[in-house]
C-alpha cells in the first residue's frame, strides 16, 4: 500500500496536486528524463541540481521540492506538444 501525499506547488498561484504511486513527482522526473533522452547526470546539469537529487527523486527516496517541481513544469512547458501529456497528468 502506498500512502498518498500532497505537495504544495507554487506556479501561477498556489495549487495542490495529489501524489500517488502512479502520479508522483518521482515518476515525472524519470518520464521526463527518458523523453529527453538524457542521463541522470545530464538532466541534473540541465535543471541545475545535483546528480544525487535526480537519483533520490527517481528512486523514491524523497519527493522533488516545490522549487524543483516548478523547474520541471517550466521544462515541460518549453517542450510544447511533446510535454503536454505530462503537464496534464502531473499538474
Amino acid at each position: 500500500m502506498v500512502a498518498t501525499q500532497e505537495i504544495q506547488l507554487v506556479s501561477r498561484g498556489t495549487q495542490l496536486i495529489s501524489s500517488s504511486c502512479e502520479y508522483s513527482g518521482n515518476h515525472l522526473v524519470r518520464e521526463l528524463r527518458f523523453r529527453l533522452g538524457l542521463t541522470q547526470e545530464q538532466f541534473a546539469a540541465e535543471l541545475g541540481v545535483t546528480f544525487a537529487s535526480i537519483n533520490r527523486w527517481e528512486n523514491r527516496k524523497v519527493q522533488p521540492s516545490p522549487m524543483a517541481l516548478k523547474l520541471l513544469r517550466q521544462r515541460l512547458e518549453q517542450m510544447g506538444d511533446r510535454g503536454t501529456d505530462l503537464l496534464d497528468r502531473y499538474f
